[in-house]
């Protein structure tokens, strides 16, 4: 039974599990369960400056009894990041080394440092080992999990990128003590999202109750995870299931990279918030859920991430048309039914821009 004061958690099976624990000793019996201890293992190490400024120790902390040689390469962490560039130079920098695929690449920083970490090991040498240490709440509960890898090309986010799983996720929570407020909530948006995908009310209430800006106990990490985690394990490359997951994204990646493109800069979670804000207008339009209840929904989202009214369809539209889920020129559109619930619609820009005209008069 799952009780407050639980120490670790494991959630998922021996591919790619996540572990959770306060107790930074754990994670070397996790290395050795999986990795190994019988041979030393060249560590190639990618760490956000910022983490280890706010920990000044980390490398001692988790790596100190680790049968292992660490290259390390201290990076700054954000959107920058995801670039072919980036993933360019690494490679050039492993094979300096002359690295095998008995190498394993370690991410330490949030989940642009994942994604970029995980995209470049699953093409050295056709694939290499990696393992994940999140340390923003985003990375923990979301960017991180399900072996999905992705750089952006350009201002497009995640255009470029691959299926290729960790061999286990560490999560610290006392890394979150250190976040910025804006971090913070940003993480936040995605686990509002999950609690939307919970087959239950419990981790939407608790998210009521609890508020955000607050630092999420493990019992709320896990549960947050598990849903992720389920759905992984159902669809691990996005055939149906997994798809739910890219609820608000849609509208979130274009509104992401419209800000951002104009000098605007926005977190990921606010963008994620807005486009989960106009998808619970959209799923109420066509009948999919009672008014009332995507009102109750958007009204809270829109309290803690405010939709801007002056923001026009046509800013954000050239940015729709990469979206990924875009299928033979349809418009993939991940709708919500209820708690758990989802549904794809294939719709048209022109029901899109009619829906979205009266979503920001109702802003208004």
């Amino acid at each position: 039974m799952d009780t407050l004061k639980r120490k670790s958690y494991k959630i998922g099976n021996n591919h790619s599990p996540v572990y959770i624990s306060e107790d930074s000793a754990a994670f070397v019996k996790t290395w050795r369960h999986h990795i190994g201890s019988h041979k030393t293992r060249n560590v190639f190490v990618l760490l956000d400056e910022n983490v280890e400024k706010s920990c000044p120790d980390i490398l001692n902390l988790f790596f100190n009894e680790v049968n292992s040689k660490l290259y390390v390469k201290r990076m700054s962490g954000g959107e920058k990041l995801k670039t072919w560039n980036h993933a360019s130079e690494i490679c050039d920098e492993l094979s300096a080394l002359k690295a095998d695929r008995s190498w394993v690449m370690v991410s330490i920083g949030g989940g642009t440092l994942s994604d970029l970490v995980g995209f470049t090991a699953s093409i050295y040498k056709r694939g290499i080992s990696c393992v994940f240490l999140p340390t923003s709440l985003m990375a923990m509960i979301d960017a991180s999990i399900g072996g999905k890898n992705a750089l952006n090309q350009g201002i497009l986010k995640n255009q470029i990128g691959t299926y290729y799983f960790s061999e286990f996720i560490f999560v610290y929570p006392p890394f979150l003590q250190s976040l910025d407020k804006s971090e913070l909530k940003s993480g936040y948006a995605e686990l509002i999202k999950h609690a939307l995908l919970h087959s239950s009310k419990s981790l939407w209430n608790k998210v009521l109750k609890q508020g955000i800006g607050v630092l999420p106990d493990m019992k709320m990490l896990a549960d947050a995870i598990r849903v992720k985690m389920k759905i992984v394990q159902q669809d691990p490359f996005e055939k149906h299931q997994r798809l739910f997951l890219n609820f608000g994204h849609s509208f979130g990646h274009a509104i992401e990279s419209y800000y951002n493109d104009s000098g605007q800069r926005i977190t990921h979670g606010e963008a994620v918030a807005m486009g989960m804000q106009f998808a619970l207008f959209l799923s109420a339009e066509l009948e999919l859920i009672r008014v009332e209840a995507a009102n109750g929904f958007q009204m809270y989202i829109h309290k803690e991430f405010p939709f801007p009214k002056n923001l026009k369809f046509n800013d954000f539209l050239p940015y729709l048309h990469h979206d990924k889920k875009i299928l033979h020129g349809k418009h993939r559109i991940i709708l919500f039914k209820g708690f758990g619930h989802f549904t794809v619609e294939y719709l048209d820009i022109k029901k899109l821009e009619e829906t979205y005209d009266l979503f920001i008069k109702g802003i208004a």
